[in-house]
């Protein structure tokens, strides 16, 4: 048996794998085989840290925090975050849910806000 090393970069639309395909002749026969390739993702999860963070604020205030956002490496990397705040005194006027829908788009999610109900 004979051993070949093939090397090729990995694109996006590759997924988790690729399917090769090998077709040959050998003394008048014709061979078809496939082989499954499965692809190693790199790991993108993100760790987020606060660096600052004040779970009172002031009604009227400026506030500002700041986050360690690292890779899987634990490299300091360069994000972008979108944050929400909720006043958890208003439940008492109309409850607040959190709702989360992957329903468009499964490689992400977005906060959607559901008001609600108003108690009879």
């Amino acid at each position: 048996m004979r051993t070949i090393g093939l090397r090729s970069r990995s694109k996006p639309e590759y997924g988790e794998g690729i399917i090769v395909s090998f077709t040959f002749v050998k003394e008048g026969e014709l061979y078809i085989t496939q082989v499954p390739v499965e692809l190693q993702l790199p790991n993108r999860q993100l760790t987020i840290k606060p660096i600052t963070f004040r779970d009172r604020l002031l009604p009227g205030s400026k506030e500002s925090w700041k986050f360690r956002i690292t890779d899987a490496d634990s490299t300091i990397v360069s994000a972008e975050v979108l944050t929400s705040m909720y006043d958890a005194s208003l439940d008492k006027i109309i409850p607040f849910n959190w709702y989360f829908s992957r329903a468009n788009d499964p490689a992400t999610s977005s906060p959607v806000s559901q008001p609600g109900r108003i108690p009879a």
